[in-house]
């Protein structure tokens, strides 16, 4: 796995040669028996994009040319992405870039991490009007070819236009790659693109594998670079088959890739693995369950890069993306951010301490757990109860007529405390919201194990590791998203308890909620 928040190789020698990998809980969770193996592009340097082997692609052709010479100042767009992969070749070339970037993503709030690698890469950002990038007409290239003359700088937009195949040579590596692999596919598929890399692969896949069917999934999560029209216009091979997919499909998909098969790839590899069980349940029913049948897919982005909507819950909630019975699977840390980790540092007290001294302490917590006495253990048995605000105002009504209200203890004062539940941490939202209705408190608990010389047996606690209520059920904001974009950098799964539950073996033809009938 990349490390977080590292900074990108910029050595072309880290593109390629990505993993190909069997792919095993997806296919089991949507009734599948047939066999999946997925092209990791993701995994290449420096972008995690299939966008790194053609931008390689790109400048050694243009080397070739002999249109450059070191520090030039190249000027490509409009899709943030392949910029980013052109700068980092760029920088290890030692040339300068210029980012033809559409408006709309530029004054985007906040402004998306690809914006900010490309500024902290040294690119240069020009923003142009949406239109550029939509229009039928090129002119694009005729903005890059005005800021070239004026900067002094090489149009490789103009370059692509006027070079059929530019990009050939590291997609012919592709498809020997997977030749090399030795897994002869039965199908194919891949993101149907507007830069010629599927037409290309189909041409070179038909040729080794002459029975394999090729299909190109076409989604609503498009890179910027596809819907410009002006870019690229591939004759489509003849044996390429099309598959749509709605943005629901791409999104569920991406969200199981990631969660169930720790592969943190972005929307349009979700778009992908989509399409590959759409065509199995529509166009290819009887090979489901066919043990010998293999398919290969490509997971063309990743979630470093991604937009990433498909990991906020609330919003697979609201667009009906997500059941009500997903949701409350989901275990109870599912929507901590950053700012909700506190919760796992708060304070306790012993119950022989005096009100006065559990008074100071409120004023810097909002609530305290209550342990029985001064030489507990810590685990949830030898909990008194949950301390607030509001329980410490009833125990100073009480107590009021008390000449020394300060002196007596919490022991003295049990009754008001609040009630608490348990959750072992590896229980679900939806245990959770039923101890929440009955309890104002919840107390989460992680089995420790601790082994002491000459005992014979460890001693077993359940040890605390969050204190939550209601509130902060309701004030759970914070996304999936937003945590690991803050935290880890966009990788999730780093520091997550992974889920374990398998799903059970289904009768032929029975598929589940992840499968793609609705998408």
């Amino acid at each position: 796995m990349d490390e977080p928040n590292s900074e990108p190789s910029t050595s072309p020698d880290t593109i390629g040669n990505t993993q190909l990998v069997p792919l095993i809980k997806v296919p089991k969770h949507s009734g599948m028996k047939c066999q999946i193996f997925a092209k990791l592009e993701f995994r290449n340097k420096p972008s995690k994009s299939i966008y790194d082997r053609l931008a390689l692609a790109l400048i050694n052709k243009a080397e070739l040319a002999g249109i450059m010479e070191p520090g030039s100042t190249l000027i490509f767009g409009p899709d943030p992405e392949f910029c980013f992969a052109l700068l980092n070749i760029c920088n290890s070339k030692q040339y300068k870039f210029l980012a033809l970037v559409p408006e709309s993503i530029v004054t985007t709030t906040p402004t998306p991490r690809l914006v900010h690698d490309l500024k902290n890469f040294g690119a240069t950002i020009h923003p142009i009007p949406e239109s550029f990038v939509t229009s039928k007409e090129l002119c694009l290239n005729e903005k890059a070819q005005a800021l070239a003359d004026s900067e002094g700088g090489i149009n490789l937009i103009a370059f692509v236009m006027a070079n059929d195949g530019v990009f050939n040579s590291e997609i012919d590596q592709l498809t020997q790659e997977i030749e090399k692999s030795e897994v002869v596919p039965h199908v194919f598929v891949g993101e149907l693109d507007n830069l010629g890399i599927l037409d290309r692969v189909s041409q070179k896949l038909s040729q080794s594998f002459p029975t394999c069917k090729i299909f190109g999934v076409e989604s609503e999560v498009y890179s910027i670079a596809n819907k410009w029209k002006g870019f690229h216009r591939p004759s489509q091979h003849p044996g390429t088959n099309v598959v749509t997919i709605l943005e629901r499909g791409a999104f569920r998909l991406a969200r199981d890739l990631n969660k169930k098969e720790d592969l943190y790839c972005g929307e349009r590899g979700g778009a992908v693995m989509a399409g590959v069980l759409k065509i199995m349940d529509d166009l290819l029913p009887e090979k489901k369950h066919d043990k010998d049948f293999v398919i290969i897919c490509t997971l063309p982005d990743s979630l470093y890069h991604s937009h990433g909507k498909f990991l906020n819950v609330d919003l697979m909630r609201e667009k009906g993306y997500m059941p009500e019975a997903e949701f409350t699977s989901l275990y109870w840390w599912y929507f901590l951010g950053v700012g909700n980790l506190t919760f796992n540092t708060f304070p306790s007290i012993v119950a022989n301490a005096s009100v006065k001294q559990a008074a100071s302490v409120l004023k810097l917590h909002p609530r305290i757990l209550v342990w029985t006495k001064p030489d507990h253990q810590r685990d949830v048995e030898n909990i008194l109860g949950v301390l607030t605000e509001d329980a410490m105002k009833l125990i100073e009504v009480n107590y009021k007529e008390e000449e020394k209200r300060g002196d007596i203890s919490l022991n003295d004062c049990a009754e008001f405390l609040h009630p608490f539940g348990a959750l072992d941490c590896r229980g679900k939202l939806g245990e959770l919201d039923k101890i929440l209705e009955t309890y104002p408190f919840s107390v989460i608990y992680n089995d420790i194990f601790e082994f002491t010389a000459g005992a014979a047996a460890p001693t077993y606690f359940k040890t605390p590791l969050a204190l939550v209520s209601i509130k902060e059920m309701n004030e759970w904001t914070f996304s999936v998203e937003e945590h690991h974009r803050l935290q880890y950098g966009w990788e999730p799964g780093v520091g997550f308890m992974m889920e374990n539950n398998e799903p059970q073996e289904q009768e032929p033809g029975k598929t589940t909620d992840s499968n793609t009938n609705d998408i």
